[in-house]
């Protein structure tokens, strides 16, 4: 890299460049599953390794992925890497007066639309200067509309890790008739399941209200013929409607902006508000359904998540990152 061949390794003959990552784990969300997603993108591109740095306050269990090895740093020393890349509050790790332009080149993964709200406190991140990756078209529309962001800004779709996800089963052959997957909003959760109960006398329901690993997550949502999914009203992709989708479950999920491009009438039930009445119309809708009418909306919900791979979210960051010092 030029500018700061010191830093460099070299190993076999080629220069390595070192990625620094930045986290804050003390539970796991889908925030955290993505920056994995990408430190493993890292080091499977050649000449690049990925090394993180996990605050003192974060868990080595919980479903962190970080654990321990080689990859895992006692101390964050930023200046020590070749580039840096950062989600979300990981700009603190660097001094705030080194923020706008730091010494190297930051990679910015920006995951929720409120960073293009004025009034969050992701706003400012947005004037450091870096060269941003958003997760959906509408997140890059959000915050390039803000007139705030310094550096250019990329848009590569989150990719889902098939490898990890279970086999989804026949609609028939599943637990569950309905899942309702409520650790973002416990309360409205537990509401919609005493009313849904009420009204679907014998109804198979299960209810998640707390965060769970992974792997409870992605069985729970293959084991269920329709899941009533409640993300954060301002998700900048929302990656477990896509999950549900990959899986064969009928998603009823309200429009969060950055899930418009899979979330449709063709492929899921979207509420008109995230209103209890709106949730409980969508959910009486999607368990009213014939067979035909279901599978059709399954079907088209497959044919949608299927472009959404991890190979391809690398193949579209690679060149950002063999192109950094240009961009940046």
């Amino acid at each position: 890299m030029a500018g700061h061949t010191d830093l460099m390794r070299v190993e076999s003959g080629e220069i390595v460049r070192r990625v620094l990552f930045r986290r804050r784990f003390t539970a796991f969300f889908g925030s955290h599953l993505k920056v994995w997603d990408y430190f493993n993108h890292v080091n499977t591109i050649p000449g690049y390794e990925a090394r993180i740095f996990l605050t003192p306050d974060s868990v080595p269990d919980r479903g962190n992925p970080w654990t321990s090895g080689d990859e895992m740093l006692a101390h964050w020393s930023p200046h020590d890497a070749d580039l840096l890349f950062l989600s979300g509050t990981d700009w603190e790790g660097i001094a705030p007066t080194e923020r706008d332009r730091f010494a190297r080149p930051v990679i910015n993964l920006v995951q929720a639309l409120q960073n293009a709200n004025p009034q969050d406190y992701r706003f400012p991140y947005l004037r450091h200067r870096a060269i941003r990756i958003c997760c959906s078209d509408e997140l890059h529309e959000a915050i390039s509309a803000t007139g705030c962001v310094n550096g250019p800004v990329f848009t590569i779709p989150n990719g889902l890790d098939r490898a990890s996800m279970p086999p989804g089963m026949p609609a028939e052959a599943r637990a569950h008739d309905l899942l309702i997957a409520g650790h973002k909003a416990p309360d409205l959760a537990a509401r919609l399941a005493k009313s849904l109960a009420a009204r679907h006398h014998g109804l198979r329901l299960a209810v998640l209200t707390e965060v769970v690993s992974r792997n409870e997550f992605l069985a729970a949502l293959a084991d269920a013929r329709t899941a009533i999914l409640l993300p954060l009203p301002t998700e900048g992709f929302y990656l477990p409607a896509l999950e549900a989708m990959q899986v064969g479950t009928l998603v009823v999920c309200p429009d969060v902006g950055g899930n418009r491009s899979f979330c449709t009438g063709r492929t899921a039930i979207v509420p008109r508000n995230f209103g209890e009445a709106a949730l409980l119309e969508a959910a009486d809708r999607a368990l009213a359904l014939g067979m035909a009418e279901r599978d059709a909306i399954v079907d088209a919900a497959a044919a949608v998540a299927a472009p959404y791979t991890l190979e391809r979210e690398r193949s579209l960051f690679e060149p950002i990152l063999r192109n950094v010092d240009q961009l940046w």
